[in-house]
Parts: structure tokens; sequence; C-alpha cells
């Protein structure tokens, strides 16, 4: 019984090599070995049995035949698991020293959480509905959240109080973000209406009134000058923060706005939209620059690398698209997810991008060669949020089962991409998947780690080749 249990095991293993390369077999069904060879090196959950099996094969046949180059179990990178809210979080938030995190949720309350002990601190209450946005300030002492009960609130995280609530006149806060220096809030409605508070006494500075009935997005530029919104009716608008007047109304999308962010330097703007395109645009002229497409349904995240020279973004299409900032052409197409994509994001030092799924998993990936790093399996419920800590060791994220999970980063290793070279009249190659510079290689090689001629990118050749007539 045993061993019919251990051979159902190796089966099941297979199938899930081949149901994840699924996407590259529809269109290259010659590629059936090289990618079931690759798949099994990566396998996410440890495996006793399929590595003795993988053993016994590497002794019994001269020629290669499998080998893992990386043991498994990467959810031991799974620091804790902290639960206390009883529905979906919604976002969540490092402090600026990583020290803390924030939850909000759709069960009326906001968590505060101590990374290292995983104890939770505080528990704000007071909201009347589904808490949907938060933020820390930029020196760590306050927190604001946006609710469907119509108000915002300001609270002390130091002590857990609230110190202010602010009315939306009517209309349930959608979104809502700091400004750089700590001073003032954005706060979005789902009436037209931007308000930007004072964050001391909870005051309204300025009132905006917005084109768009639903805002999904608002974000404040680099040098708190200028505020960006986005929302259900196609447009962005650019708002002057000290006189409170629209400076310009960005018009291109066919349907609504998803996410929009400024670049670090704060020159232009990217937009993702239900249209499944993104959009980039001049902060100053408010012109498009270019548009992103390439998608193939809605886009619903968008973020700019930390240099501002590339653009992130994730989709209903299941795939994330790394972008040159410059050209708009797309770099690489990050595929994994077999669900829809709902959050992204640069790790602080642009290496690496971390994505949210509906299929209740949480993928890292190399952000220059756009290979996934590692799975983070395991979760039962659909993720919406994902954050980097500022130092880029740890990943937070919720999902809808009301739990916030970190996981460590610091010892999850970047392996070389891994390649098949090809044979053609008798001569073996390689194409870098970086600069697609052909490399011509001795059979010496096979099987090692060679730098390419071009590019100078490290790669990882499998042990066989690929025959072209």
């Amino acid at each position: 019984m045993a061993n019919l249990i251990e051979q159902r095991t190796v089966i099941d293993k297979f199938y899930e090599a081949v149901d994840q390369a699924s996407f590259v077999l529809k269109e290259n069904p010659e590629l059936v070995f090289p990618q079931l060879y690759n798949r099994l090196q990566w396998q996410a959950e440890e495996n006793d049995f399929l590595e003795r099996k993988l053993d016994y094969g590497r002794k019994q046949f001269k020629k290669p035949w499998l080998r893992l180059l990386k043991r498994a179990g990467q959810s031991s990178a799974l620091i804790r698991t902290f639960t206390g809210h009883t529905d979906w979080v919604w976002t969540c938030a490092f402090s600026p020293d990583g020290s803390r995190f924030v939850s909000a949720s759709k069960d009326k309350t906001l968590k505060l959480w101590d990374t290292e002990t995983g104890e939770e601190i505080f528990t704000f209450t007071g909201h009347t509905d589904c808490v949907r946005a938060c933020a820390f300030s930029p020196d760590g002492k306050r927190i604001v959240s946006g609710s469907w009960d119509r108000t915002l609130k300001l609270w002390d995280a130091e002590k857990g109080e609230v110190i202010s609530t602010s009315k939306g006149q009517g209309w349930r806060v959608t979104t809502c973000a700091f400004s750089p220096d700590g001073n003032r809030i954005v706060s979005g409605h789902d009436g037209k209406t931007l308000k930007l508070w004072d964050a001391e006494n909870g005051e309204v500075i300025s009132t905006f009134k917005s084109h768009s009935y639903y805002l999904n997005a608002v974000a404040f530029s680099p040098d708190g000058k200028c505020i960006v919104s986005g929302g259900s009716e196609k447009i962005l608008e650019l708002w002057d923060t000290e006189t409170g007047k629209q400076t310009s109304t960005l018009n291109g999308h066919t349907d609504g706005v998803n996410s929009c962010t400024f670049s670090p330097d704060g020159s232009r703007i990217v937009s993702a939209s239900k249209d499944k395109t993104l959009k980039l645009w001049d902060t100053v002229s408010g012109e498009e620059i270019s548009t992103l497409d390439g998608h193939t349904d809605e886009v619903r995240a968008c973020a700019f690398s930390p240099d501002g020279n590339r653009i992130v973004s994730g989709s209903w299409d299941k795939t994330l698209k790394l972008w040159d900032a410059e050209s708009g052409k797309v770099i690489s197409t990050l595929k994994g997810h077999t669900g829809w994509v709902e959050a992204c994001a640069f790790s602080p030092d642009g290496k690496r991008i971390v994505s949210a799924s509906q299929d209740k998993n949480l993928k890292l990936w190399d952000a220059e060669s756009g290979d996934v790093i590692s799975t983070f399996k395991g979760h039962v419920g659909e993720m919406r949020a994902c954050a980097f800590s500022p130092d880029g060791s740890r990943i937070a994220f919720g999902d809808e089962q009301g739990q916030v999970l970190i996981v460590s980063i610091e010892n999850v290793e970047m392996y070389p991409a891994i390649i098949t070279p090809y044979v053609k009249s008798s001569t073996a190659f390689f194409r870098s998947k970086y600069c697609k510079k052909k490399n011509q290689i001795e059979e010496s090689s096979l099987g090692q780690e060679v730098n390419c001629s071009s590019c100078g990118k490290t790669v990882k050749l499998n042990p066989f080749t690929l025959k072209i007539d």
C-alpha cells in the first residue's frame, strides 16, 4: 500500500509540473521534456520519496536524467501567520522602520502588529463598515484609515488612540495617502470627490471635484506639490495641492483606471486600466507619452522600479509584464500564476518583484530575467495585497480569510536562468534570454553555468540539447 502511495505521489508531481508548463507546451509541444525537467527542479513542496527516485535515476543512467538544483520547501520562508481579522484583509503597510505593520480589513477594524514577535499591538476600532485603505505617516507615528462608513480616521500609532475623525460628506472613502512630508492627507471618495486634509487636526484644506464617480487611486508627487487621481470615468486628473485647482485632465483610456503612480523623479505618471493597457504620461504637460499594450485582460496594478527605468504591471490575464519606461516596450512577460494577479511591487533595491494572486499564491520574481525565484504556497485564501518591508528582507500580504502573513526572503537565493542549448549542423548553441544573442558552445559546457559573450549574464545550461534541422 505504501509503495502505491509513493508511486501516486511521483505521478502527481509530474502532473503538477506539466500543468505549470501548459502555457508553454500549448504553443511548443516539442519542449515537453525540457519544461518537465526544469519544472521538477523547482518543486515548491518537500518530498523525500521524489528525491530518492531522482537520485536513483541519476545513478542508474549514464546520461543525465533528472536532477534537483535546489532543495524544495520554500514555504519554510514563512515566518509567521497573524490571525485576528474575521474577514478579508484589503491592504497592509509596513512602518517606515519595518518594525511594525498595519492591516485594514472588511471586518471594520485595523490591526497593528509587531513584525518580529508577531504580537498584536493594537486593534483600532471605531469604523462601522469595511476599512478600505490605510497608510503610515512618513515618521511612523500616525496611521490614516479610510472606510466605507464615509469617514477618514487618524490614529496615534504609539498609543493606539484615535486622533481625529473626518467625515466625507456622505461619500464612502475608497483610497487615501500621506504627503511625503507627512503634513497632509489626500482621500478619494465614490462621489466625484477628493479631499485634502491637515494631518495634524483633521480639518479639510481643499475639496476637489472630480469627473470620476468612483476613485480607485490617488497619489502624491514626490515633492508633494501635485496629486494624481484615477477612477471609473476613463480619465486621470492632476491637482495643484497649493491652489486646490485641477491642472490637467489626462484623456486616452477607454475604460476605468484601476491604479496610478508617479515615477521616482515625479516627471512621469503610469496608469493601469480596465481597457487592458497602461499609459505613460508627462506630468508637466499632461500629454500621453506612450501606450503599453500587451495584456489581454484588465490591468489591476502597476509600479515604477526605484530607478524609474522600468514598470511592472499585473493583470487579470494571469500574467505580469515588465516594461521599459523609456521606450514603452515590453521587456518580459512573467508567467506562472493560474489566477488573476491583483497586486505587484518592486523591492526597494529594484532587483525583485512580488505578486499576489487569486490563485492563493505569492510569487517572487527576478526583476531582470523575469524568472520565478520562489512561490509561496499553501495559503487558504485569495490574495489582494502585498508589500515589501523597507529593507526588502520581508514581504507582508493579506488574504480573503482575514489572515496576514509575513515571509522572509533573506535566504531565498537567486539562481541563474536555465536554458536548453540546441544543435544545428553539428554545432551547439544557446541564446541568452537577456540580450537574445546566440552563443556557440562546446559539449563540455553542457550542464554548466556559462556567461553570455554579449551581455555577460550568467545562465545555467541544461545537460541535454534540442536538435534543429
